[in-house]
């Protein structure tokens, strides 16, 4: 039986991608590639802690049915690891949440209006419409900011609510002047959340999973954690058998935290990863747009004695959030600096295009087209054909 930890990328609350949906496409997968058609497969799923502060991995079984004969095939287990990144921002209170945002958007935009505007040879069309999506994070981010407004305009109009009158501070007397400002403010904002009563909400968790992740990669806030975390989970699947073999498989911002954890920097990783991880599971992974604008952040890591023996990355000519790695040997090397780790693990790239490249214009990329391509290594439906048949058959 093959155990699998799967790390999803953020957004989870907006898309189904939990485990049990990653299982059911993997069993679609599977069941395509079996040229036995007698053999049927089901899942059952279940949960487990794995830690001793109630931290819950859901868990997920593919049984392989022949006849009156069960036999499980794979057990997944999902990393969540959304409440480690951004509890901390969430339960922070508006004022930090302004200021902080504020301060990540101006730190951020010059960076930003580099990319797009830089004529070098090192910045190519692929970072520059990259640098055109990041910039649309900015108009979230931004647009968060002003959905903040009223509630530090309410905190302001409550401190002023409050404050004695006092003729020697004119500045306080000059705020209570522009008072019932604010509160048209306040009121006109509210009479807007009742036409779109989501838009706050859906505006919140992305601000919230940006800067966290944002965060996460500048400063490594809430990294010891997540990692932490993560390594406790690949203990407690090896406990229940010191000899198992486990997969790690990591969906976008989650396969950022599947190679940090695999290849840390300048510690080694621990010993059930290394002796326990065996295979690799990469998909629309955002390697090349987290080295533009958080330079070196992949640089020397370390593999020593790792088990590991296949990686697999899957990426999409459209996807402008993926890479490649075969064709890049400065890329590799300024990662895993060992010619020797990259020939043992040979060629792992896998493109997986629902579209031919040829016919998405220009026009259509800048058009946030290769933003969707991110979301298209599988359907909504979970039976449609996914890039997971890409992993099974091999």
């Amino acid at each position: 039986m093959n155990r699998i930890i799967y790390i999803p990328g953020l957004g989870q609350e907006r898309n189904d991608l939990s485990v049990k949906a990653y299982a059911l496409r993997m069993m679609k997968a599977i069941d395509e590639q079996n040229p036995n058609p007698a053999h049927t497969y089901k899942i059952e799923s279940s949960d487990r802690e794995y830690d001793g502060e109630g931290s819950i991995s859901d868990v997920v079984s593919i049984f392989e049915i022949n006849g009156e004969e069960e036999t499980e095939i794979y057990r997944l287990y999902e990393f969540k690891y959304g409440k480690f990144l951004t509890g901390k921002f969430q339960e922070s209170n508006i004022l930090y949440r302004f200021t902080t945002l504020l301060m990540v958007l101006v730190t951020r935009l010059f960076s930003v209006i580099k990319s797009i505007f830089s004529f070098k040879d090192n910045i190519n069309k692929k970072s520059k419409i990259q640098a055109l999506y990041f910039t649309v994070i900015y108009v979230v981010l931004a647009l968060y900011l002003v959905l903040l407004i009223p509630s530090i305009l309410g905190l302001l109009i409550s401190f002023l609510s409050d404050y004695q009158e006092s003729q020697q501070n004119t500045y306080i007397n000059a705020l209570k002047d522009y008072q019932e400002w604010f509160t048209g403010i306040i009121a006109s904002f509210s009479a807007f959340m009742l036409l779109s009563p989501n838009s706050k909400n859906i505006f919140s968790a992305m601000a919230t999973e940006y800067f966290s992740a944002n965060q996460y990669l500048s400063i490594g806030d809430r990294r010891l954690l997540i990692m932490g975390k993560l390594n406790r989970l690949i203990e407690a699947i090896s406990e229940e058998d010191d000899t198992v073999k486990i997969e790690i498989h990591g969906y976008s911002f989650g396969s950022i935290l599947a190679l940090d954890v695999i290849f840390p920097y300048e510690y080694e990783p621990n010993r059930r990863v290394k002796e326990n991880i065996n295979k690799l599971i990469t998909i629309g992974c955002p390697f090349d747009f987290i080295e533009i604008y958080w330079t070196n952040y992949f640089s020397d890591r370390k593999y020593t004695s790792l088990s590991l023996t296949t990686w697999q990355n899957i990426n999409s000519d459209l996807d402008v959030l993926s890479t490649k790695f075969d064709a890049s040997p400065i890329k590799q090397e300024k990662f895993i600096s060992s010619i020797e780790f990259w020939n043992n693990i040979g060629q792992i790239d896998i493109t997986f295009n629902m579209v031919n490249p040829a016919q998405v214009s220009f026009t259509k990329m800048i058009m946030f087209y290769g933003l969707k391509a991110h979301q298209m290594y599988w359907d909504e439906h979970l039976e449609a054909r996914s890039c997971l048949i890409s992993i099974v058959k091999t």
